[in-house]
């Protein structure tokens, strides 16, 4: 069980970087298997601590999905050599762990639309994984927990980057009629519904309002800051929003509106409705 986090862009991110949280995993996983075979010790069971992120993909993480993948893949390395092996795979962890010293990326991951694991769910995947095959054919399994997003991917409140994943396609229809009643997705649907039928719309001032209004309730929903009292001449970084929220906030805007949003201009925002209003 190892963790180290170096979160960064890929095309920012240094070697050093990629190495200090790929080599915990890596080498740390390959010293054990060694281990345990250079003193001839038979193991009941040999557990992967793995994430999600090797599965699925985090944004500014390519290092740390990387070395989840590799846990994976040794997995099925030590199943072909007859050796017991199990990767559990989590997702985020409440109550317990890093999540929970780290509430703002806690509260980041949960505005994508994922439900946490507890410890409960926890102890139960463990006394799953560690139960002994009935056959040596069936190690080298990798034991998911926690993909269960608590909004319908295809709802606009949902993770950009998930709804795209052929994976999840199942996920698109899950409650998908509790999402169609959300205020918010019908707010922007009449919108852009009206504007498709009369472009000439988007040159009035109810229209920069009313799509302001809509970034803002998106990037409050990442932030689950609440958009009952949002203001939307507010400053973005006064609200929370860094590189990683960009992202997410950028998916959202490249699949939903017409036009293009280039992640350096997201982050240059000083106030939405003004930046809206200089595009329509």
């Amino acid at each position: 069980m190892s963790m180290v986090l170096r979160d960064r862009m890929s095309e920012d991110m240094t070697f050093q970087e990629w190495e200090m949280t790929t080599r915990p995993k890596a080498q740390g996983t390959w010293n054990l298997h060694n281990a345990s075979l250079a003193v001839k010790c038979p193991l009941d069971f040999f557990l992967l601590f793995n994430s999600l992120s090797g599965i699925l993909g985090q944004v500014g993480q390519a290092n740390y999905a990387s070395a989840n993948t590799f846990l994976d893949v040794f997995a099925r390395y030590r199943a072909g050599m007859g050796l017991p092996c199990t990767s559990l795979d989590l997702g985020a962890m409440e109550g317990i762990g890093y999540l929970d010293e780290n509430q703002d990326l806690l509260r980041k991951m949960k505005g994508t639309g994922w439900r946490p694991v507890d410890e409960s769910e926890l102890v139960e995947a463990l006394n799953v994984a560690l139960m002994p095959p009935s056959s040596p054919q069936e190690y080298g399994d990798a034991f998911l927990l926690g993909v269960a997003p608590t909004v319908p991917l295809g709802s606009a409140e949902s993770s950009t980057r998930l709804s795209k994943d052929v994976r999840m396609a199942a996920y698109h229809n899950i409650g998908r009629g509790q999402s169609d009643a959300l205020p918010a997705n019908d707010g922007l649907r009449a919108f852009l519904s009206s504007v498709k039928k009369d472009p000439s719309i988007l040159n009035s001032h109810e229209s920069v309002n009313t799509l302001a209004l809509e970034i803002g309730k998106k990037l409050a929903s990442l932030l689950l800051t609440g958009d009952v009292d949002l203001d939307t001449s507010t400053n973005t970084a006064a609200m929370g929003l860094d590189s990683l929220v960009t992202i997410e906030l950028r998916g959202w805007w490249n699949s939903h509106l017409v036009s293009r949003l280039a992640h350096s201009r997201c982050l240059a925002w000083e106030r939405w409705r003004h930046w809206v209003s200089s595009q329509l």
